[in-house]
């Protein structure tokens, strides 16, 4: 192994409390009989809804959509009925419209999607198969994927870097996908280089995930590709913090990491980069940590979008004790 890496200044050690679901493996929950699907779960311009009540949408439909630049799409993880569309009040105290939709059971899908795709794409092809697919940062900002990996044609960025560090208490989503789909994560980085014509990734691990690191650096034949351990520090996962500890260059302040010549995504992001680039997979499911002693059984789950809390919390055996908080998000930057 080698030295491990960190930030200049400061950081905190929080009790990690990993322990209390690092070990459970992913499970894929039952989809419920009905979802409710946010029309706008990204930062950039709002999306509007491209069904409306009555209508019968698809598994891997899109259900709503919008315009300009930075801007994604949301799909249906299931075939059904729209219930109706209203707004509801969510876990970040923003109120959002719904799609709600009625689980069929068929999930008879978009012709075409989630099937291995033959035919080879270049750069275009394959910032449109993101944009089309509903990718967003999956590491909390929610940012529209395709405008990440498609920066100003005057910026040359020379550096990939997935961030793998999950600096947060309790959360366990990236080590599991690390361990679970290894091959998937390396050949999603190797997918970003080849289209963006870039010749070095790194991926940051914190040293808590020491078997993540070595099944990564053992499955790994991609000399573009180095895996790099981190200090366990918080806020080490955090995206400037993170890129000073594995290239020691700096982010200008207001600035971002294309100015540096650096792109980042996180782990989670690109598995789902490689599905759809692959498979012709949008963005309609994620895992997610359940974790805390006020949970009867800690789990890494694989949820469909649009999932209520009652419903996982439900699938994981319920409350244990009188809970006082529930906290979407981690402790650090979730909110109770």
């Amino acid at each position: 192994m080698t030295d491990k890496l960190t930030f200049r200044k400061g950081g905190i050690h929080p009790d990690e409390n990993k322990h209390l679901s690092e070990n459970a493996k992913i499970k894929k929950m039952d989809v419920p009989e009905v979802l409710y699907m946010a029309v706008n779960q990204h930062l950039g311009a709002p999306l509007k809804p491209m069904v409306k009540a009555g209508d019968r949408v698809l598994r891997n439909q899109v259900i709503a959509e919008g315009e300009g630049v930075v801007t994604s799409k949301v799909h249906s993880p299931v075939s059904g009925e729209v219930i109706e569309i209203k707004q509801m009040l969510f876990p970040d105290e923003i109120k959002n419209d719904v799609i709600v939709i009625k689980n069929d059971k068929k999930y008879e899908k978009v012709a075409n999607t989630e099937q291995k795709r033959e035919a080879s794409f270049d750069k275009e092809e394959f910032i449109n198969i993101v944009k089309n697919a509903g990718i967003i940062g999956m590491g909390g900002a929610g940012f529209p994927t395709q405008v990440k990996l498609n920066p100003p044609k005057d910026k040359s960025c020379d550096i990939f870097i997935i961030n793998a560090a999950e600096c947060e208490p309790y959360l366990t989503t990236d080590n599991r996908m690390m361990l679970e789909f290894t091959s998937e994560i390396l050949e999603g980085a190797k997918i970003v280089l080849d289209m963006l014509s870039i010749n070095r990734c790194i991926i940051g691990i914190e040293e808590n995930k020491k078997e993540a690191y070595e099944k990564l650096s053992s499955e790994n034949k991609e000399s573009r590709i180095e895996i790099k351990l981190l200090k366990t520090k918080y806020p080490q996962g955090a995206e400037k913090q993170l890129i000073y500890a594995l290239t020691k260059r700096i982010v200008p302040i207001r600035k971002l990491p294309f100015e540096i010549g650096i792109i980042v995504q996180n782990v989670a992001t690109v598995k789902a980069i490689y599905d759809a680039a692959m498979f012709d997979k949008p963005l309609t499911e994620r895992v997610l940590t359940v974790s805390g002693l006020g949970v009867k059984e800690p789990a890494n789950i694989l949820v469909p979008i649009g999932v209520r809390v009652q419903d996982i919390i439900d699938y994981c055996g319920g409350l244990a004790t009188d809970v006082k908080y529930m906290i979407n998000g981690g402790p650090m930057m979730g909110k109770a």
